[in-house]
């Protein structure tokens, strides 16, 4: 249920960004100076952080980390200037898969689940175009995370907000870009009770991001890309 409330979140947010996108492409058209693109990439990683619990009357402290898996949608806007850099924003979001079991010390039968349903983030984006076809950027912006810790039959869910940083690629292929980024996100402390069990807990992820981007709009692109950074094919 968790994920499949991801995979909504991300539909919603891809869906009010798409229609941004979608009036931004028109406007493309006639003045040729920035280029929309929407997509979808597969996500890989690891989680990993700090908690403390607080059950039946004991507290004790532990680490979780697991592996990550997820699929998203993405979208953004980038502006070519004059010479080799680039300039943009990207917003995405990914529903995810991947929790983690942190056994409590009052008892071995007793485990607290701490999983993360999704990731969204908004960033700039700042790149060198090495070759007239492949543009090297670095991002930075913020992220929000939705997460679900559970005890037993006590349930409780939240999101947190925090810092993504990351670098990656982009090559294009005509009317497509493919991309591979990698990004850190990291969220403070999440605190949050549900029943008798209280939850502090921080997370860190680090992930690997691959997938397609399409261009929306006229591709002006590779009409003017290569006298624009004067870095022809060859």
């Amino acid at each position: 249920m968790a994920f499949l409330q991801g995979v909504a979140r991300s539909i919603l947010a891809a869906t009010g960004l798409l229609a941004v996108c979608a009036s931004s492409a028109t406007a493309q058209i006639y003045d040729g100076n920035h280029q929309v693109r929407f997509g979808a990439y597969l996500l890989g990683g690891r989680a990993s952080g700090d908690a403390t619990i607080t059950h039946g009357g004991s507290t004790f402290d532990a680490t979780h980390s697991h592996g990550l898996f997820g699929l998203g949608v993405s979208g953004g806007l980038e502006w070519i200037r004059r010479g080799s850099w680039s300039w943009g924003v990207e917003m995405d979001g990914a529903a995810l898969w991947g929790n983690a079991s942190v056994p409590h010390t009052a008892g071995p039968a007793v485990t607290t689940e701490i999983s993360y349903d999704y990731l969204a983030t908004v960033r700039a984006r700042g790149g060198l175009y090495l070759h007239r076809d492949f543009l090297w950027y670095g991002t930075i912006g913020v992220g929000l995370l939705g997460t679900e810790a559970k005890t037993g039959l006590n349930k409780v869910s939240s999101t947190q907000s925090g810092l993504a940083i990351g670098t990656g690629f982009e090559y294009d292929v005509g009317g497509a870009l493919i991309f591979a980024e990698y990004l850190y996100a990291g969220f403070g402390d999440i605190e949050v009770t549900a029943g008798t069990t209280r939850y502090v807990y921080d997370a860190d992820l680090h992930t690997i991001r691959v997938g397609l981007k399409f261009k929306v709009g006229h591709d002006w692109y590779h009409d003017d890309v290569a006298e624009r950074i004067g870095r022809p094919m060859k």
